[in-house]
């Protein structure tokens, strides 16, 4: 709290020297604003070190403050080294310019330095709201035993079970961290066994198209003639994680050349805040009605269940899936179908031999 009480001074001190300029002729100090301007970024981005993590709506309205503040200071100093180079005609204009440059700056950090104000008045407030109702607490039951002579006890207990509550939420702050941690740590030793399995299912013909359509959820999914068709040309699927784990992860289907649909690879990212996907590049007279699994990669407006079961199961354990029973005739193994097509046509050609 200190550090920040102390940049609000600073900040103060600084936008005096802004108004006492304001209030004068309009002269123009460029050295003075250009430092002036700096040190202000400097102690933003200080007093942003010392509370990210602790005061977030703080800090997301300091990096807005920043930021804009950062493009004023460039329109402001190209005005400037356009000014010093005489590539202006009318430079009275351009002075004028660079002065409404400088009030906007200063509105600016003003209107930043209201904001920050009311968070304050905001959480002042909600600690007296707070406080008005253990007051009314005690006085409804102050005719219980848990309250004794002078009324205080119940208050006290109270203030300890928040200050408990608080100690317990740094508590598991810090256990998400460590929790983070223990899952980066992991994603990275097993990469090296997922490019081992990737190198032996290279070996199997259609090892991913059965184990997808042999999973329980997944299988149900491919419900019409031509998915079936289009997973007879799936190669491989990938799920890459990101590093920090928290931004997510995206899903990929590779695919062999096909008459469908000109992409090797089909993907959708799954991203902290918003999901995206590949485009399908589809054959023309080729596509999907509205039953076709094909139409998971266009919905990108909501949250599914789908990647987060690609991710954990079927990229988890390809091997069960794959091993495991079709609970329908029609979920069949896409690999075995297609050799015994071969097999039935290469029978065919014998006999018309014969």
């Amino acid at each position: 709290m200190m550090n920040m009480c102390l940049w609000n001074k600073k900040m103060e001190g600084s936008r005096s020297r802004l108004m006492e300029e304001k209030s004068k002729k309009r002269s123009l100090d460029w050295e003075f604003d250009i430092k002036s301007m700096a040190e202000d970024i400097n102690l933003v981005l200080k007093t942003m070190v010392w509370i990210l993590g602790n005061h977030k709506n703080t800090t997301v309205l300091q990096f807005k403050l920043l930021l804009k503040s950062l493009q004023i200071q460039k329109l402001f100093m190209t005005l400037v080294l356009r000014v010093l180079n005489k590539e202006y005609a009318c430079e009275q204009e351009t002075l004028n310019k660079i002065w409404d440059l400088k009030m906007e700056h200063m509105k600016l950090i003003t209107d930043a330095r209201a904001d920050l104000n009311k968070i304050g008045n905001d959480k002042r407030k909600k600690k007296k709201r707070r406080k008005r109702k253990m007051e009314k607490l005690v006085e409804d039951d102050e005719n219980n035993n848990v309250i004794d002579h002078d009324g205080n006890q119940l208050v006290q207990c109270v203030e300890k079970l928040q200050e408990l509550r608080e100690e317990l939420e740094k508590i598991n702050k810090e256990a998400s961290g460590e929790l983070l941690k223990v899952a980066q740590k992991y994603n990275r030793n097993r990469q090296p066994f997922y490019d081992k399995r990737t190198n032996i299912i290279k070996d199997i013909p259609g090892f991913w198209s059965t184990a997808f359509l042999r999973h329980h959820v997944l299988g149900g999914l491919v419900c019409t003639e031509e998915d079936r068709k289009i997973f007879e040309f799936l190669s491989s699927i990938e799920v890459e994680v990101s590093q920090d784990v928290k931004s997510g992860y995206i899903i990929i289907f590779n695919f062999d050349s096909n008459e469908y649909f000109e992409n090797t690879k089909l993907w959708k990212k799954y991203g902290r805040t918003k999901i995206s996907a590949s485009s399908i590049q589809w054959a023309q007279g080729k596509g999907v009605d509205e039953r076709s699994f094909f139409k998971w990669f266009s919905e990108v407006d909501k949250m599914d269940e789908i990647g987060e079961i690609i991710k954990d199961e079927l990229w988890s354990d390809p091997l069960f899936c794959f091993h495991h029973e079709a609970d329908e005739e029609n979920v069949d193994n896409v690999a075995v179908k297609k050799n015994e097509d071969e097999v039935v046509k290469d029978s065919e050609d014998e006999e018309q031999n014969d």
